[in-house]
């Protein structure tokens, strides 16, 4: 009977090792559990975005020649995304009346594609090449010298005697 007594006496009774038990698995439960709840009530949306840093870059390069002793003016800007090219402008101005005399602008005006937008400006032409839009540029033979990634473009332009310059900025976007 002892030991009933000595059982039931030890069942009513929480020792302070027991308290600290009941504690430590309090704190446990409340360690285990809150994470979670915290991560979906202040759940920010910023950490799920994969951002990646892509480098904007404008070439522009000039040229200025004397044929047939009247100045050939000859401007093209490029504009880059990671070196890619995605749109080129080039714009050729003359002192004459006769622009179809000069060479690039023949060789452009030769193209026969609906994708590359010519326009007579006042003294010369200009040539916009939409490479984001019309990206089967890439493949007209005509075109290859002027569709290169950015370094060998600019050193393609130097080796023909243009002055180039570049911008470039980098940005964070999303990655798609």
């Amino acid at each position: 009977m002892e030991e009933q007594k000595i059982i039931e006496e030890g069942l009513k009774k929480n020792t302070k090792l027991d308290i600290v038990c009941y504690i430590g698995m309090a704190i446990l439960f409340i360690m285990i559990f809150i994470p979670p709840i915290f991560r979906v009530v202040f759940y920010d949306e910023e950490s799920n975005k994969n951002e990646i840093e892509v480098v904007y870059l404008e070439l522009s390069c000039r040229k200025a020649v004397y044929r047939d002793g009247k100045k050939v003016s000859m401007i093209i800007n490029n504009s880059y995304k990671d070196s890619i090219l995605q749109k080129s402008v080039a714009e050729y101005t003359y002192e004459s009346s006769d622009g179809e005399g000069i060479a690039e602008v023949n060789q452009f005006l030769a193209i026969d594609s609906d994708r590359i937008l010519s326009e007579k400006i006042s003294d010369g032409y200009k040539f916009t090449f939409d490479y984001t839009n019309n990206s089967d540029l890439f493949d007209l033979v005509e075109l290859s010298d002027y569709y290169k990634p950015a370094p060998a473009q600019m050193n393609y332009y130097k080796s023909n005697g243009y002055t180039c310059e570049s911008t470039s900025t980098v940005k964070k976007e999303e990655r798609k």
